[in-house]
């Protein structure tokens, strides 16, 4: 444990980190796209923070294994301190928390400086759509596992990330998932997760309860 960084035992994005530029940066391991640290600049950027811009990374290990958890947001203010508490607030110690603001303008962009210490990278700037803003976050993304879990979302647990890759070893396994509850103003219904072999039928889980290596 020499090698890492506890900034703050209480968040699961600040109990272990390191100050030397981790190894999936210009590698194509992950996708296509490949793995950048911070991206160039976009039209109407206003602003970008997080752990990366004060040097300190995330590193993957073979016992802990690093986990990538993107948000997409735009002019949700109202929702996304909850999204952010929910993946900050996770047992699980290795995870690596990015957030993608498609340039809000309704005080998103003051939440997420309020987490500037327990983010890994977030910016704020005009993007094309939901679509790209993800794929901008698979761009960033140096973990081996890679979750979307959007704004207004959120994890069923504090303990889910630990359920799932404190206990398991999933070998040659390339995708994870499962069923999500979702919440409406007067009721909850569980959407359970369909056989990933029907894909060809249309969608069988969401991206919030599936995690892709």
């Amino acid at each position: 444990m020499k090698d890492y960084v506890c900034l703050n035992k209480n968040y699961s994005t600040t109990r272990r980190l390191v100050q030397h530029l981790p190894d999936a940066v210009g590698k194509m391991e992950k996708a296509e796209l490949g793995t950048t640290l911070f991206p160039g600049e976009g039209e109407g950027r206003q602003g970008e923070g997080g752990l990366r811009s004060k040097g300190f990374f995330k590193k993957n290990d073979k016992k802990t294994l690093l986990v990538t958890v993107v948000t997409v947001v735009f002019n949700d203010a109202k929702h996304i301190e909850e999204t952010i508490n929910s993946v900050i607030n996770q047992t699980y110690d290795n995870v690596e928390y990015l957030v993608i603001d498609g340039g809000s303008s309704d005080g998103t962009v003051d939440v997420l400086s309020k987490y500037d210490d327990q983010i890994d990278y977030w910016v704020s700037e005009s993007d094309k759509g939901i679509y790209d803003a993800m794929n901008k976050g698979i761009e960033l993304a140096t973990g081996v596992w890679l979750n979307f879990m959007n704004s207004g979302d959120k994890y069923f647990s504090s303990d889910v990330l630990m359920q799932i890759f404190g206990v398991w070893n999933f070998g040659n396994v390339e995708i994870i998932y499962g069923n999500n509850e979702v919440r409406y103003p007067h009721k909850t219904r569980l959407a359970s997760a369909g056989n990933i072999h029907n894909l060809w039928k249309g969608s069988q889980f969401s991206h919030q309860s599936a995690f892709i290596r």
